[in-house]
């Protein structure tokens, strides 16, 4: 939004990835200048880049990215605070945290299992009661700075500042229907695939996790490294570092969430930093010369380069990034299959009206005006199937609501998750076979259609039972 406001151009507002990015990497030149191995911050963000669903999140308007990014910086800096105990970093660390939950709200669960495992860390060393208390609250200063107004905002509209967590009882179906959705991702949830999710992750369909682009190796990587480390640890009988601790404990409790509550593969990939850091100082723990360090950063780079050109946007869609306006349009129309659809929609509307995107919310950033229609949120699918006994009631409804055209993904809703098996009655509204009662179409391409509904005033046709 910053870079929105500030240049006012939606391709060049695309740079806040760069400042991303630029943050990841200063952090990883960071975390090797701490762990006394300088040039390793180069293997670090390698094995970062192995991640097939980072680089395409770093190409994309996702918040995830900036939430990778703050909440990486958050968490060295915490770091710092026990390599030296005098630093005074809490404030800025628990900045960093704020951003990175006002992104998300998986940040806030980052936000939450940074300060858990800082106290954690901070009983392992020992850490005076009053510098823990003082520390903890001006993390949590820092979090309420930033993030305060979001979660009051929330608080307002949904009856929880941590919507969809909290929720008051019976206050929404579509909390039902996010918890219910989420438990079609992943492996399952058992112990067993738990303990594998390293394998999991690098070799399932990344459709099994709710995403185009799969993990990758990197969590596999870092397992393996981890283990090996871990053994020296118990053979050795030495205590862990503080600073080990809080990694540690901070991404063991996130994955721990996320592969009960949502294993969605964006939303780890928020801890690959820190994941990259682990397995630094796994290897050198391990010990490690200088022949696999070579070795593996090779194979990272390999990893990495496959991973770039599989996200790759001229690769898939063979366009050029754009640079006029004229070319701009083109590619659009190129590389996103609802985008012709769109373009007939916004010449044909008017200022004034309202569309509801039926199985096609991600052309809502396309089409002009005020747009709605999603799995969640005001005027969700299951919000329009609901007493829905015709298509007629189902116009009827959207009309109510002033809305006057309809934009319909006929191939989304033929594949919708059988999670929500509530939207059923309106699968067959969607059906590239039927008719809107009373609406006039003005496109059609056999996967889209665009829909003008009547005004309010004017009957619409027989009711069609669905």
């Amino acid at each position: 939004m910053r870079h929105w406001f500030l240049l006012g151009n939606a391709g060049l507002a695309k740079l806040a990835n760069v400042e991303f990015t630029l943050i990841l990497v200063l952090v990883l030149v960071f975390a090797a200048r701490a762990l006394r191995w300088r040039d390793s911050w180069v293997l670090g963000l390698l094995f970062m880049g192995a991640s097939p669903v980072l680089c395409w999140a770093a190409k994309t308007e996702y918040a995830d990215f900036a939430m990778t990014a703050y909440f990486a910086l958050g968490a060295m800096l915490i770091w710092r605070q026990f390599q030296h105990p005098r630093s005074d970093l809490a404030l800025p660390a628990g900045l960093a945290l704020g951003f990175a939950g006002a992104c998300k709200y998986q940040g806030l669960v980052l936000a939450a299992a940074a300060c858990a495992a800082f106290l954690l860390a901070a009983a392992v060393a020992r850490m005076p009661r009053r510098q823990v208390l003082r520390t903890v609250g001006m993390l949590a200063l820092g979090v309420l700075l930033v993030g305060a107004a979001w979660w009051l905002r929330s608080w307002i509209n949904t009856g929880t500042p941590f919507y969809p967590f909290f929720a008051p009882a019976g206050s929404s179906e579509d909390v039902r229907g996010l918890f219910e959705v989420n438990k079609f991702y992943g492996p399952g949830r058992t112990l067993a695939a738990f303990l594998l999710i390293g394998y999991h992750i690098g070799s399932m369909t990344p459709y099994g996790f709710g995403d185009p682009f799969g993990f990758g190796f990197p969590l596999l990587l870092l397992q393996i490294a981890a283990g090996l480390a871990l053994l020296g640890f118990v053979r050795s009988r030495r205590g862990f570092s503080p600073g080990l601790v809080f990694l540690t404990a901070v991404s063991g409790t996130y994955l721990i969430f996320w592969f009960w509550t949502g294993p969605v593969l964006r939303y780890l990939a928020s801890i690959l930093p820190l994941m990259a850091v682990l397995f630094l100082a796994s290897l050198k723990e391990l010990g490690v010369g200088r022949r696999l360090p070579v070795v593996l950063t090779l194979f990272c780079t390999v990893l990495a380069v496959q991973a770039s050109l599989l996200t790759s946007t001229i690769r898939r869609f063979g366009f050029l990034p754009p640079v006029t306006l004229a070319q701009k349009d083109a590619v659009l129309a190129g590389s996103l299959p609802y985008y012709p659809a769109v373009r007939a929609l916004n010449a044909a509307r008017k200022p004034a009206d309202r569309t509801y995107l039926l199985f096609a919310s991600n052309a809502m950033y396309y089409v002009d005006g005020d747009s709605y229609g999603d799995w969640f949120g005001k005027y969700s699918f299951m919000w329009l199937a609901k007493n829905a006994e015709s298509i007629e009631s189902v116009v009827d409804k959207l009309r109510r609501e002033r809305f006057r055209y309809v934009l319909v993904s006929h191939a989304d809703a033929a594949n919708v998750n059988p999670a929500f098996a509530a939207g059923s009655r309106i699968l067959t509204l969607a059906a590239s076979s039927r008719e809107l009662p009373g609406a006039r179409r003005i496109f059609s391409d056999g996967r889209y259609s665009v829909f003008q509904l009547p005004l309010l005033g004017k009957p619409a046709a027989e009711p069609v039972r669905l």
